[in-house]
């Protein structure tokens, strides 16, 4: 009797990574970790990690190592969904990006050139994604940059829309939202009630939709870590399985 064994791959294992430059404001460069699988598409994820944003990643000797933030340490795992994923790193004159320059001119230019780039390669439809922090960044420039091949924010462990976000103005967002929040997040930055609080204030978005999930590994970072409750940690499948779903919903809609 002749048994035959398959093997089956996690298609992540096929993205293929690389560091691109580019040149945004004069003067200033920027660089993207590109994440892409072998199969061609025209979906693109720009990834804003939390923290400060210096160094999400970095090459050595022509070996890329990826940070531990939730959206650069599952990058390869969006690429196998069929993304392209383009994390960002601090522009050449910023050595960390603080809550202002998130906010800033700068910044909305430099990403500007980003989706530029992007569309420039072919990618049609781009979602801004931020996590922590970097939720400053998406929501931010999702409500001030007005771009065709923009197709949606999304936003993860939200920062804390009262002390953060509410400078923001998000009622300007033309673009569809979606918020993800885990309940069990202990980032006292982060609470999850207001994460859910904040659906209400995209007047303007055709669809805002909350997603709420919980559980996870046991922390191995502090509360506000990466390697916690407030960056997936062991329940990073699930949150990309309801994004890839979410961004499928709003594909399908399009005429």
């Amino acid at each position: 009797m002749l048994f035959i064994c398959f093997l089956l791959i996690p298609a992540s294992i096929f993205a293929s990574e690389k560091i691109v430059t580019i040149d945004t404001r004069q003067g200033v460069t920027m660089k993207l970790l590109l994440v892409s699988a072998e199969a061609q598409t025209d979906k693109a994820l720009i990834m804003f990690p939390g923290g400060n944003g210096y160094n999400p990643f970095s090459s050595r000797d022509g070996v890329i190592s990826l940070g531990k933030n939730f959206l650069v340490r599952t990058a390869p795992d969006f690429a196998g969904k069929g993304f392209l994923v383009a994390v960002v790193d601090c522009p050449s004159d910023v050595q960390g990006m603080d809550d202002k320059f998130r906010t800033s001119r700068e910044h909305l230019y430099d990403i500007s050139k980003a989706v530029d780039y992007l569309a420039g390669k072919g990618y049609t439809s781009i979602y801004l994604v931020g996590t922590s922090r970097g939720t400053i960044s998406a929501a931010s420039i999702g409500a001030e940059l007005k771009h065709p091949d923009i197709k949606g924010v999304i936003l993860t462990s939200s920062m804390n829309y009262s002390k953060f976000l509410r400078w923001i103005p998000l009622e300007k967002t033309p673009y569809p939202v979606l918020i993800v929040h885990n309940q069990d997040d202990g980032c006292n930055a982060s609470p999850y009630d207001e994460a859910s609080y904040m659906t209400r204030m995209f007047k303007k978005s055709p669809k805002v939709d909350f997603v709420g999930v919980s559980g996870g590994s046991s922390p191995q970072s502090g509360p506000c870590g990466p390697m916690s409750a407030h960056g997936y940690l062991g329940i990073e499948g699930e949150v990309i399985d309801k994004i890839v779903k979410w961004i499928s919903g709003i594909n399908s809609s399009r005429p």
